[in-house]
């Protein structure tokens, strides 16, 4: 019987060494998870390591307890098994407090690691906020940058247009002044006398066989009564001797009507579409000569006066014009 409680005894205490063994490292675990889940505040690592402390004394003094039941001989084992279901109550005890405390950090941490996960997804969310800001504000600078470009090429353009309008200002002034400086010489081309227009009359007369005809002012003084009081004027001057001159007006074509001209656009129309045939022989006149050398000639001529008739015809529907005449004023000398 001592050998078998021996036996039971030596078992029990290797068992609960075990026990002792896991629960150490349970406890070992739970100091690093707390440890580590809070490495910045001071004083609850300071707290808990002081729990920690406590937490080993009441082992190594409950594995103390153990070994003293286990290893005494003078019990019995009535006492021995209730000592060991007291010590066992104890460790039942600081298991579970340890159990909660374990599911308790357990919680923490999953609750930690669902923070964790949302600053996370925050960081890559303000992550990708950055990278479009950024990018936004490099295509502001680009656009900027165009936008210069464009301002720049404007303003030459400006200036160059500047510089082309000043040009043509100078231009216009220049031809005004030559316009100006024109008009003073047909001014004074039509202010000199027509001894010029006298000496042409004079030379035509004498180099189609007629008498030169002397100018009014250049004429002797005649005998007759009372040609001394009238003198003779340039117009009765130029009926007497037949000098043609320009008229003060030109002449003016009349300007053509919108049917005169919707008309002559029909006939040019016409005159383009119809083709002008020749006197030649076409490719298919040659293949039927050729098959039937015994042609009548008289047919052959026919076609020729039709082809040439129809030449004509065209050629006249081209030539004419609807557009009214002008006919030229006649001037009397």
């Amino acid at each position: 019987m001592v050998r078998r409680v021996s036996v039971s005894s030596s078992s029990a205490a290797t068992a609960v060494r075990s026990s002792l063994s896991q629960l150490a490292e349970e406890n070992d675990v739970e100091s690093e998870e707390t440890t580590s889940s809070s490495p910045s505040a001071v004083a609850q690592t300071e707290i808990e390591d002081e729990e920690e402390k406590e937490r080993e004394k009441r082992f190594q003094e409950a594995e103390r307890e153990l070994l003293q039941v286990l290893e005494a001989d003078g019990i019995t084992e009535h006492v021995r098994k209730r000592q060991l279901t007291r010590l066992f109550d104890r460790f039942r005890l600081e298991y579970t407090q340890l159990s909660t405390r374990f599911r308790e950090s357990l919680r923490m941490q999953r609750k930690i690691m669902e923070k964790c996960l949302e600053m996370k997804n925050e960081l890559v969310m303000s992550a990708i906020r950055v990278k479009t800001a950024k990018q936004l504000q490099e295509d502001e600078l680009r656009n900027l940058i165009y936008y210069r470009d464009e301002c720049e090429h404007a303003w030459k353009a400006a200036q160059l247009c500047e510089e082309r309008e000043k040009d043509a200002v100078r231009i216009i002034d220049g031809l005004k002044d030559e316009i100006e400086r024109l008009q003073e010489q047909v001014k004074t081309l039509l202010h000199v006398p027509s001894a010029s227009s006298s000496a042409l009359a004079s030379s035509t007369s004498t180099s189609q066989g007629l008498s030169p005809v002397r100018s009014p002012s250049k004429r002797p003084p005649s005998h007759s009564v009372g040609s001394s009081s009238r003198m003779v004027s340039f117009d009765d001057w130029k009926r007497s001797t037949r000098v043609w001159s320009p008229s003060d007006e030109p002449i003016k074509a009349e300007t053509p009507s919108n049917d005169g001209l919707v008309a002559l656009s029909r006939q040019q129309d016409k005159a383009r579409c119809l083709s002008v045939p020749t006197l030649q022989p076409t490719a298919m006149e040659r293949a039927v000569t050729a098959t039937s050398p015994h042609r009548s000639p008289t047919r052959r001529f026919h076609s020729l006066d039709n082809r040439a008739h129809t030449a004509v015809g065209s050629s006249r529907i081209a030539s004419t014009s609807p557009l009214p005449i002008v006919k030229a004023r006649k001037h009397t000398t």
